[in-house]
């Protein structure tokens, strides 16, 4: 299997110590199966450079998440650091799945952690927005046997213009999407 990593440099040896808490999944290495996906990650960066490993996919514990409560409660434990609000130990397991809490959802979260949508409806209108999986890998040990570095490249010039002017445009259909549910 081969996943991708989106960044400012090249990453040849992943570490967790590089990795923030107040993100998605915490703490863990970011990949994902979408080329194109990994390559918006790297846009947003200055260099901007797609990493991609091969993974042994022998012998490993997976939670697979769908954009549902479990996702939402784990995703918001995460961004404001309330680890007591965890519902599974991600310790348990060597990967996490499931989608990505991008900046299309921004204002949906938002609206969630402020209270002015319940947990409900911010699960429906997340579902209603075309989103990514990603692949997290939680545990030092398990990255350095599994994943094998195979090679980066700086992206820059039309082909980063080209990604940035998708990401523009995702993001003004995610904002018409949401404004539309917002006025249900």
């Amino acid at each position: 299997m081969i996943l991708y990593h989106g960044t400012y440099l090249t990453v040849e040896h992943p570490d967790l110590k590089q990795s923030r808490e107040d993100i998605d999944f915490g703490v863990g290495f970011y990949t994902t199966l979408d080329k194109n996906l990994a390559s918006k990650w790297a846009c947003n960066k200055k260099p901007s450079i797609l990493n991609w490993y091969e993974f042994n996919e022998e012998n490993y514990k997976i939670k697979e998440l769908k954009a549902d409560r479990e996702w939402l409660d784990f995703v918001s434990a995460n961004r404001n650091q309330d680890f007591s609000k965890l519902p599974f130990h991600k310790n348990d397991f060597d990967i996490i799945k499931g989608p990505i809490a991008d900046d299309k959802m921004f204002e949906i979260l938002d609206l969630y952690y402020d209270g002015i949508i319940n947990a409900d409806k911010t699960i429906e209108m997340i579902n209603c927005l075309k989103y990514s999986d990603q692949i997290v890998f939680v545990k030092q040990k398990f990255i350095d046997e599994k994943i094998i570095f195979k090679g980066s490249k700086e992206l820059y010039g039309f082909e980063k213009q080209r990604i940035l002017d998708q990401i523009k445009e995702d993001r003004l259909l995610a904002d018409a999407l949401i404004r539309k549910m917002r006025n249900q």
